[in-house]
């Protein structure tokens, strides 16, 4: 039985002012804590269990395994769930975590086979063997790299006291030497004393009801009764080193480089991300102070790095940075006097890294404040959303340990509060006394050079016969366990007793919270409400599309468009600068053939400033030539990159086959050479004033906000734009689909691995041969209206996942659903030899759908649709977890002319039968009747 329930919210209280009003906390006897928040935007919900069983638990002669039991976890779940519901997982510091995205009908299943992995494991000796086998292999190819080198020597003397807690502290001998009975042994022993319910919690964020969710894993986890008996981690031996500066020297650095790394280690996680927010900003000091100075031959702000890092109850600030030869970017008629060059070595630009980073903490008061509120507004924005939700609980729930139910959501609140409370002065003068540990790397043949001013400036020699903890002499092995007895046998439970009528419910709930309606300049406006999101992204759609660029400008519109998303990124600058913006605006643009997009999310309070951001772009947008040069280039390389791509050729030959009569032919119409040499500056410019037009735009306003404060906020700032001629409808072209077999030419790039210094002069000789592993496409024509397209593009997954099981271990295929844009869906194998070999496997896919679709055995069809509407959600319901994939299905259905399509598909294939999709299967996928491409390379 559930011991106690907290809902996270006086009623009294705003939504906006609770922060996550529909958070509910359940804890059972045992101690297991359930979180669950109803979101109702969310047609998938998110499940995450997490455990505090990270590697920081290890000791020198068990670490590995508890990577080793992660990744056993999930052989416990049956086959066929896993099939139907892929569960990903993590392992950190603190956590190790399993989370999925499922359909509601799975959430019981889902809590039923995740309480057989956490406290019924089966692993079969076989299993073990296999995994255990594969990370012996893994760890010692790891520990042979660059990488592995790297993190060893650094994490082996920044972790003096116990390196084993690190992720790379794996003893490859110790790890290699147990026999099958220890290592059963070992993991019994992580299972009893973390694997436990008062050291484990559950998350379900979504389109959930709370008081039945919580009943039906009550259900379960009430039954789990053991208790912690695990070590807390050991943090006294952190940073303990007195040694703290270091020379690594291999031959696999350059010659030509100094690479350094520093990591601060004195401060609080809510100061080391505001330290690092501060050096990423637009005016940091730390890009000014480091490379301003010319000893330190540091290019520009690309070649220096900050960042950092908060685990097992640490917080680290790590700034890199690459050094070239001293004063090397000096102006030619600057004069450097001979004996600064020769004072300025490795070792001393080393040394003067470390000065200036010291002189970067120094922050003025704008600078820390904007990093401080900037760190609290990216908090509140990670916390949105059904999966940030869950991220946001588990990494608070695993730093601190012994918080209970009852004050866990006011600690949690108070944590985020507490980031705003950070003092400068404090923050400052813990600078001054501070010794980071520093990591310099050079070649061989530098150190050499280089090796008494190294020393005598203090650093110590990492080479890779002493980067490990383990090739040190001093440390003793904890002893190697005992021997193991063999795990009990799996357990089958019967099926959960939770299949809740959630499909009209998830529909009413989101088809109320979606309103539309039109500004006084005729801009239509759809807000979808999603309360406790924390953020709101704005959708704008921008009539016309790659369509509307003229013939012989290719991508003008493109250009156009992200042209206009860099002024808006201006004009945010601007507003910051002001003290006018505080939180993080994600600012995304694409263009498709008919429309394209720019979507903005920010903070709720924040919506107007973010508006009013747009219009100042549309009205003010100043494009300087080096910056269209820019965008110019940067297309002019993503069409290269597209045309060399086999996929796209195909493609590109088949929407001019299928839209020959349309501007679409012409959009995918690309020759080999063509670059964009006749779109220039002056075509950016003149084609910018278009922009002014309020009948190119619509509007999707979705996340935390209602109607009516949405409509206030547009009507105050984009409603200002005038209409200059009248709105017109968004014309899409239908494709002229013939079955019908095209062999295409493909253009074959050839790659080399070799760098320029050392590549041949002359062009390499290539071995002629006869078999091409080219992609092959076959396409099928959709149903017009929308939710019979849906429908379609369902049974189009399902016959893609079965293709490529027929093809067998080592083949893949993908598809490209069917769009109220290119009415067509599409399905490729990617690197085969034998045309035969797609269409047998396609052939016989479709013919084992369509028998199982036509069984008379009720169950077999049941279980069929379950399989297809369940890869449809993940596929495309999946996106409601994100006030982004949201409104991307609205603009989709608007331009379908239904907003809520996305809700009215939903309902369809919940309530669609084996006869709605043998129809559509019959209709749209014959054996042989559609539009195959291959290469002419390919063979029969």
């Amino acid at each position: 039985m559930l011991a106690s329930l907290l809902i996270l919210c006086p009623r009294a209280l705003s939504a906006r002012e609770t922060f996550l009003p529909n958070l509910h906390i359940y804890t059972l006897d045992s101690g297991f804590m359930i979180f669950i928040n109803e979101e109702k935007n969310s047609a998938m919900p998110h499940v995450e269990l997490a455990c505090r069983s990270g590697f920081s638990h290890q000791t020198s002669a068990d670490a590995g395994f508890y990577e080793l039991y992660h990744k056993l976890f999930l052989s416990t779940a049956d086959k066929d769930f896993l099939s139907d519901c892929p569960i990903s997982s993590s392992l950190t510091a603190d956590t190790v975590a399993f989370s999925c995205d499922i359909t509601p009908d799975m959430l019981g299943e889902t809590i039923r086979q995740l309480y057989k992995c956490v406290a019924e494991p089966s692993f079969t000796d076989a299993e073990i063997q296999k995994v255990y086998k594969k990370m012996k292999e893994d760890i010692a190819s790891y520990q042979k790299s660059p990488a592995g080198f790297l993190n060893s020597a650094i994490e082996s003397r920044m972790f003096p006291g116990e390196p084993w807690k690190q992720n790379f502290g794996i003893n490859l001998e110790t790890f290699s030497s147990y026999s099958l009975a220890q290592v059963k042994g070992f993991l019994e022993s992580i299972r009893q004393a973390y694997y436990t319910p008062d050291n484990s919690i559950l998350i379900i964020t979504g389109n959930v009801d709370s008081q039945k969710t919580a009943q039906t894993a009550s259900e379960y986890f009430s039954r789990w009764k053991t208790a912690f008996s695990g070590s807390t981690r050991k943090n006294g031996s952190m940073f303990a080193a007195r040694q703290r500066k270091f020379v690594l020297s291999s031959p696999i650095f350059s010659k030509d480089m100094t690479q350094i790394a520093i990591q601060y280690t004195d401060f609080s996680e809510a100061e080391a991300k505001t330290a690092a927010r501060a050096f990423n900003l637009g005016d940091s000091p730390f890009i000014a102070l480091l490379t301003g100075e010319k000893s330190l031959g540091i290019r520009g702000e690309g070649y220096i790095s900050s960042s950092c890092s908060s685990e097992a109850g640490t917080s680290r600030v790590i700034l890199q940075g690459i050094m070239e030869a001293p004063y090397s970017f000096m102006d030619d008629d600057e004069r450097i006097a001979p004996e600064l060059l020769a004072k300025a070595t490795p070792a001393f630009q080393s040394d003067k890294f470390i000065e200036k980073t010291k002189e970067a903490f120094k922050l003025t008061k704008k600078q820390f404040d904007t990093a401080r509120d900037k760190v609290a507004a990216d908090l509140n924005m990670g916390s949105g959303g059904s999966k940030g939700l869950a991220d946001a609980i588990v990494g608070f729930w695993a730093q601190k340990q012994g918080v209970r139910a009852e004050n866990f959501y006011s600690t949690f609140l108070a944590y985020y509060d507490s980031i705003r409370k950070l003092d400068r002065q404090t923050f400052a003068g813990k600078i001054d006394g501070s010794s980071p540990f520093v990591f310099a790397m050079v070649n061989d043949a530098v150190y050499e050079e280089n090796k008494a001013e190294f020393k005598e400036r203090g650093y110590e020699l990492i080479t890779e016969d002493n980067a490990a903890w383990y090739q040190l002499a001093g440390y003793r092995l904890d002893g190697k366990g005992s021997d193991g007895t063999a795990l009990g046998t799996e357990r089958t439970d019967g099926k959960a007793p939770f299949n809740p009528a959630v499909w009209s419910g998830y529909y009413i709930d989101n088809i109320r919270s979606l309103s539309s309606t039109k500004l006084s300049n005729g801009i239509p406006l759809v807000v979808k409400s999603n309360p406790g999101s924390q953020t709101v992204l704005t959708s704008i759609a921008i009539s016309g599309g790659e369509s509307a660029s003229p013939k012989g400008k290719h991508f003008l519109r493109t250009l156009l468009i992200n042209a206009f998303a860099n002024c808006i990124q201006d004009e945010m600058l601007k507003m910051r600068d002001g003290g006018l913006l505080s939180g993080e605006v994600r600012i995304n643009a694409w263009t498709t053939e008919v429309t394209s997009y720019i979507t903005m999310e920010c903070m709720a309070s924040e919506l107007e400033r973010a508006l009013t951001a747009l219009v100042n772009a549309i009205i003010y947008g100043d494009i300087r030539p080096l910056s269209a040069d820019q965008l110019i280039s940067n297309q002019n390389y993503q069409t290269r990159l597209k045309t060399d791509s086999l996929s796209w050729q195909l493609k590109s030959n088949a929407i001019r086959h299928m839209y020959k009569d349309s501007r679409y032919a012409d959009i995918f119409d690309i020759s080999e050479t063509e670059e964009l040499s006749s779109t220039d500056f002056q075509s950016i410019i003149l084609s910018y004033t278009e922009l002014l037009d309020a009948a190119l735009y619509s509007l999707v306003i979705a996340g935390d906000t209602d109607a009516q404060e949405a409509r206030d906020v547009a009507e105050k700032t984009i409603g200002v734009l005038r209409m200059q001629k009248e709105r017109e409808v968004t014309f899409i072209p239908h494709p002229v689909y013939e079955a019908k077999t095209l062999d295409i030419a493909l253009k074959h790039t050839y790659m080399s691995d070799r760098d320029p210094a050392t590549a041949p002069k002359e062009s390499p000789l290539l071995v002629p041969t006869k078999k091409y592993y080219d992609p092959m496409q076959f396409y099928f024509a959709a149903p017009e209206y929308g939710t019979q397209r849906e429908l379609f593009n369902a049974l189009l997954l399902e016959l893609e996942k079965l293709t490529e099981e027929d093809l067998g271990e080592g083949y893949e295929c993908r598809t490209e659903l069917a769009t109220s844009i290119v009415n067509v869906g599409m399905i490729e194998a990617e690197r085969l030899i034998h045309k035969k070999s797609f269409i047998n496997s396609f052939t016989a896919a479709r013919r084992k759908l369509a028998s199982l679709l036509k069984s008379e055995d009720e169950a077999v069809r049941d279980k069929t649709i379950a399989d297809i509407r369940r890869l449809w959600n993940r596929s495309v319901m999946i996106m409601t977890q994100t006030n982004d994939g949201t409104a991307r299905l609205i603009q989709d259905g608007i331009l379908d002319g239904n907003k809520s399509l996305y809700l009215d598909s939903y309902i369809v294939m919940q309530n669609a039968t084996a006869e709605d999709f043998s129809k559509i299967l019959d209709r749209c996928f014959p054996e042989d009747g559609y539009l195959r491409l291959f290469s002419k390379d390919s063979q029969e």
